[in-house]
């Protein structure tokens, strides 16, 4: 005995879209773009993922070299200091100065 009555066309359409029976997809925003362009990341070698990993992982370290603990303190304390009171600072003294204490933290 069925207690559900049987599925026409239409009913079963709605009950597989999107397709292969349902409605068109749209066209997404990579279909207009150059096929070549977009195989590389189709088609990923794991070998050089993890050649591209592994150097992005030893980078960093390569380039900090050794880090001042009294830098460190002082580029942190620095940092607190919200955008308005270095405005202020700016104001009141010389902006060469204020200048000289961003310009190694913009570095770090």
């Amino acid at each position: 005995m069925e207690l559900v009555p049987r599925l026409n066309a239409e009913e079963i359409r709605g009950l597989f879209a999107p397709p292969p029976w349902g409605d068109d997809v749209p066209p997404s925003a990579f279909c207009m773009t150059n096929v070549r362009e977009w195989d590389k990341f189709r088609n990923i070698d794991m070998d050089k993922e993890a050649t591209i990993i592994d150097a992005l992982k030893g980078s960093p370290k390569k380039r900090r070299g050794p880090v001042d603990a009294d830098k460190v303190a002082v580029l942190n304390a620095w940092r607190r200091v919200d955008s308005r009171t270095r405005e202020a600072l700016r104001r009141s003294f010389l902006p060469e100065l204020i200048e000289s204490y961003e310009v190694p933290f913009f570095s770090f």
